[in-house]
């Protein structure tokens, strides 16, 4: 290709920088060698720059081009495939300046395809610095120039040659040296190329690891639920594993054994711990790793499990038996919650607060409930499940909160509606409050439901009912645990529909305010939160007081051991609000005062007059309030 004009030009070239021509790379013609194009192909690179813009007609004219090869433009830009006869064109528009690129071929093939016969393959877990045999077959051509072998440790987004071959069908890869830590995501490619330079490759199926000598992990300063994912070989002295890397800062081990906290003095791999320091350190751990899936035996209540792997493990793929159901035949997680040997969900911690976890880290420790004697647990070696997008759209709406002290957090309670709940327990959505952490700073937000008689536990984290009818109302009763004096809440809305009327008291329920004006609370530690969501649309057309006198059916009922007595005033007066046993005796004065009009509530703790605490069985109550009077029946349960 003669040198560029120096004025407007319009050029067309096939690029050859691997022939390294002293007068240059583009070239105006490019003659191949004949061949049969029956079974084999030509292919050019063609390039197409503009000094200016506007639309390019590519013209092809044949000569002597055989009639039974077919041939091909195809854009490198938008991926356009244009089949070419004689006296064909292709009209593309340019900008100026820009290297547009082109392929056009001539002649078929037959498709060959190679296949991997034997690879280091994942999930598996291999030693750096051993050789693996890979193999591999070629089928439908026996033209082939050249074979390569590559590796990828980055799920396979770049390669690297290691290895260019002639006609061999397997090679001995040895792994490179890797003195600390673990290399994720190996990946092999083998790549055939035949003399017409088709180039054809197969990759191993999934990601596996690489480990070296010994690995190593980071340990933040404070409270970390940690674990090892080695079985160490030098001593299991925990002392003898950290001594070391914490030097002359302190920490300190506890496991978890009969629902207490114990010291812990010996390191296990299949063990999870809280692991408390001053300093920061880097742990080095000198010990084997396993290869193979591990299975450790649970104890009923909450257990403190590890990620006992290098891999990362789903919480969907744990399997479990009970003794009945051998590890022959176990089950999945999932089936496991159904038949109610282990909670639905597993609690991770990340200073300064508890999450949900839905994958187990190597390193790491968490929280399973366990609900019967005699259950194993399994850790699989397995692949990463694929994530699927789902547009299902569920009938529910929740509420979501967040409770901050300085030094600790609790973003887990949650409360809402599902079309498949009830107001009983429901193993798919109310869960369980995990174990108390062994920190200073505290934060706890829960939901008491000792009426659900969950011998496991009566703390809630997140407590879903069934949906609202219209005219209807749901209360949450959330107990606040902490440390410090004054807690901050805050909450997110998740779907909950705009007409719903969603108020919190914080004085037992004499006064209630709007959640949707409210951005964050201040509360006093130890005390009580009620939420209601009621189906009352707000608006300028919602009436600031009622127009009539109403008493509503308490809730929950039936109780234990509170509940909430709802009722409208549509004008100001002295209101008294009672209770009696079913015998018609006197129990206890709820309100007796001056109140202005207005929609209140009154809680009653199951206790008289004097604070003792009521026997179970049917009581009634009553409001009086001027001229009106009304009277409902309610339900204690012990």
């Amino acid at each position: 290709e003669p040198p560029a004009n120096p004025g407007d030009e319009l050029r067309v070239y096939f690029p050859h920088p691997e022939w390294n021509h002293p007068l240059g790379t583009n070239f105006s013609a490019d003659i191949r060698f004949e061949m049969d194009l029956t079974d084999h192909i030509h292919v050019w690179d063609l390039e197409v720059v503009s000094t200016n813009a506007g639309d390019i007609s590519l013209d092809f004219s044949f000569d002597q081009v055989p009639e039974e090869a077919p041939i091909f433009v195809e854009n490198l830009t938008n991926d356009d495939l244009i089949p070419l006869v004689d006296n064909s064109n292709y009209v593309f528009t340019a900008v100026a300046g820009v290297v547009y690129s082109f392929k056009i071929s001539i002649g078929e093939i037959i498709p060959f395809e190679i296949e991997l016969s034997s690879s280091p393959n994942g999930p598996g877990v291999y030693f750096a610095g051993t050789t693996h045999d890979v193999s591999w077959s070629v089928q439908g051509n026996d033209d082939l120039n050249s074979i390569s072998v590559y590796t990828s440790f980055d799920n396979g987004e770049t390669f690297g040659l290691i290895a260019e071959l002639e006609d061999e069908s397997s090679y001995a890869l040895t792994f490179p040296e890797l003195q600390e830590g673990v290399l994720y995501g190996g990946m092999i490619k083998v790549e055939a190329i035949d003399n017409d330079g088709n180039t054809i490759s197969a990759t191993n199926g999934r990601p596996f690891a690489l480990v070296g000598d010994h690995i190593s992990t980071n340990v933040p300063a404070g409270w970390n639920l940690w674990s090892s994912p080695l079985d160490p070989t030098e001593s299991s002295l925990l002392e003898d594993n950290l001594d070391d890397d914490f030097g002359n800062s302190y920490y300190v081990g506890y496991n978890w054994q009969s629902n207490g906290y114990q010291y812990a003095h010996y390191l296990y791999h299949n063990q999870g711990y809280w692991l408390g320091t001053t300093q920061a350190a880097d742990v080095d751990i000198v010990g084997t790793i396993s290869q193979t899936n591990v299975t450790k035996e649970l104890a009923e209540g909450w257990e403190l499990i590890s990620n006992p792997l290098v891999l990362d493990i789903s919480v969907d793929s744990l399997m479990f038996d009970n003794g009945v159901i051998g590890l022959e035949d176990p089950i999945f997680y999932s089936e496991a919650v159904e038949l109610g040997w282990v909670t639905n969900v597993v609690y991770g911690y990340e200073d300064p607060a508890y999450e949900e976890v839905t994958t187990l880290e190597p390193w790491k420790a968490y929280w399973l409930g366990v609900l019967e004697e005699n259950i194993n647990v399994l850790f699989p070696f397995h692949n990463k499940p694929v994530e699927e997008n789902s547009d299902q759209r569920e009938n529910a709406w929740y509420i979501n909160f967040q409770a901050s002290i300085e030094g600790a957090t609790d973003k887990l309670l949650t409360i809402g509606s599902h079309e498949d709940a009830s107001d009983l327990f429901d193993i798919a959505f109310d869960k369980f409050s995990p174990p108390v952490p062994p920190t200073p700073n505290q934060i706890s937000l829960t939901i008491a439901h000792p009426e659900w008689n969950n011998t496991f536990e009566d703390e809630y984290k997140k407590d879903i009912r069934s949906l609202l009818t219209e005219g209807a109302m749901k209360q949450w009763n959330v107990d606040v645990h902490s440390s410090s004096e004054t807690v901050t809440l805050t909450w997110d809305f998740q779907m909950v529909p705009s007409g719903y009327e969603v108020s919190y008291s914080i004085d037992n329920g004499q006064t209630f305010s709007d959640m949707r004006d409210t951005e964050a609370i201040l509360l006093a530690s130890d005390m009580e939160l009620i939420v209601r969501v009621e189906t009352q649309l707000l608006g300028i057309d919602t009436p600031d007081v009622p127009s009539v006198f109403s008493l509503y059916q308490n809730y929950p009922n039936p109780f234990n051991p509170t509940t909430q007595i709802k009722y409208d005033l549509p004008s100001d007066g002295l209101v008294n609000v009672s209770i009696y046993d079913i015998t018609g005796r006197y129990i206890k004065s709820l309100i007796n005062n001056n109140q202005s009009a207005g929609y209140h509530s009154v809680r009653w703790d199951a206790t008289n007059n004097i604070g003792e605490a009521v026997s179970a069985g049917m009581y009634i109550y009553t409001i009086q309030a001027g001229e009106y009077r009304a009277t409902k029946k309610m339900v204690l349960l012990k």
